[in-house]
């Protein structure tokens, strides 16, 4: 019986642990205009409002490869923002995932101005919270935030500063297929069964 439980215990760290996918950091190299800041859409599994691509510029005042990042500051809105109703200005930037699916925020480099506050979100809800003065030496800020689908920056609008970001890691959330869930279901019950037949004799 105790062997049954410890493969029960096993299968469910396995179905937890695919929950998540790998870690993937979104990049913005070669996204950049070299004459000016153009609107972002979406990268990767997440979609951006209110933050802009740009870059490095050289003495030809073109855009260094490598050195693309998003800028969230006050533009003209062109993206759809997060489809939840926040107390913010509809100025704020912010990211969110292009699936409603939950997600976890590793990290991310932070340039420009390093304090700013900002918040982590799911489905509306207010999860995590965090300034952009935590960055270590490299300008990298460490979060690991769990179970949110949106990162949003009011704090930015009105107060004549900017954001520049490079370089977010996300572990994006992996629903399992059906056929899988069946799968495991069939195994635990196989393994029920079997713990019953051993009691019995």
């Amino acid at each position: 019986m105790t062997r049954v439980f410890r493969i029960l215990a096993v299968l469910s760290v396995l179905l937890l642990a695919s929950r998540f996918g790998s870690a993937e950091t979104i990049t913005f190299a070669g996204l950049a205009n070299n004459m000016q800041p153009i609107v972002l859409d979406s990268a990767g599994p997440l979609n951006f409002y209110e933050f802009y691509i740009f870059g490095q510029l050289d003495q030809n005042e073109m855009v260094i490869p490598g050195t693309e990042y998003i800028y969230g500051g006050d533009y003209p809105f062109e993206p759809a923002p997060y489809p939840y109703s926040l107390p913010y200005s509809i100025f704020t930037p912010e990211f969110y995932s292009t699936s409603g699916a939950a997600f976890t925020l590793n990290s991310m480099e932070i340039g420009l101005d390093p304090s700013v506050e900002f918040y982590g979100y799911r489905n509306g809800v207010l999860v995590h919270q965090g300034n952009t003065a935590d960055i270590n030496a490299d300008g990298l800020l460490t979060l690991n935030w769990s179970n949110i689908d949106a990162v949003v920056f009011p704090d930015v609008v009105g107060e004549g500063i900017g954001l520049n970001i490079d370089n977010i890691t996300i572990n994006e959330a992996v629903v399992p297929e059906p056929s899988s869930l069946v799968l495991l279901g069939s195994g635990v019950a196989g393994l029920l069964a079997l713990a019953r037949r051993r009691l019995r004799a």
